[in-house]
């Protein structure tokens, strides 16, 4: 999940422990956590700033396996594509090419991180409103409205972002892959 969606992988930690901080901080510390283990990979010193990942080994081997597979991930990313439309010699060409592409997937990643961001911070304020109101309601017998629906309707939210997220993704692949035929086109 953390590969995927950081906010959203923080904001459903926080659910599910019943922590009081909010998703920022959660993230804050995991990146933090998945540094001192990037650090202990590259150096073999154990980081002072991530001194709980060596005193419990179950958060020792979740972040091993977060860290395993953001490295996975950022790999996948500077992949070496091969282009087997020359006859004899291939063309080989990363994601870090002098010409840049017309249109760029990072652009919709950033946007897509903000939105994120943003749902998540909603979401939070909701919930803590939700529970102030309920709490206040439940005096004259009265429920306001349940955490549940408020998380079905963020997670619908999610949903929504991450199709438009997606098509984007597609679209803009599609894009440059039409502009490369173009630019090598004889």
């Amino acid at each position: 999940m953390w590969r995927t969606n950081r906010v959203n992988a923080s904001t459903k930690a926080i659910e599910a422990t019943n922590n009081k901080r909010d998703a920022r901080s959660v993230y804050n510390k995991i990146h933090v956590l998945i540094k001192s283990m990037e650090v202990y990979h590259k150096t073999g010193e154990k980081s002072n700033t991530g001194t709980v990942i060596w005193s419990n080994k179950r958060i020792q081997e979740l972040v091993e396996n977060i860290y395993n597979k953001t490295k996975e991930k950022s790999e996948e990313n500077q992949e070496i594509e091969v282009d087997d439309n020359n006859s004899d010699a291939s063309t080989i060409r990363t994601e870090m090419d002098d010409e840049p592409a017309p249109y760029s997937t990072e652009a919709i990643n950033k946007l897509y991180s903000e939105k994120l961001n943003q749902l998540s911070q909603n979401r939070s304020t909701i919930m803590k409103t939700i529970e102030e109101t309920n709490n206040t309601l439940s005096k004259v017998n009265i429920v306001f409205c349940t955490k549940e629906a408020a998380i079905d309707i963020f997670d619908k939210k999610i949903e929504e972002i991450t199709k438009l997220r997606d098509e984007l993704s597609y679209i803009i692949n599609d894009i440059n892959n039409k502009y490369e035929q173009m630019k090598s086109f004889r």
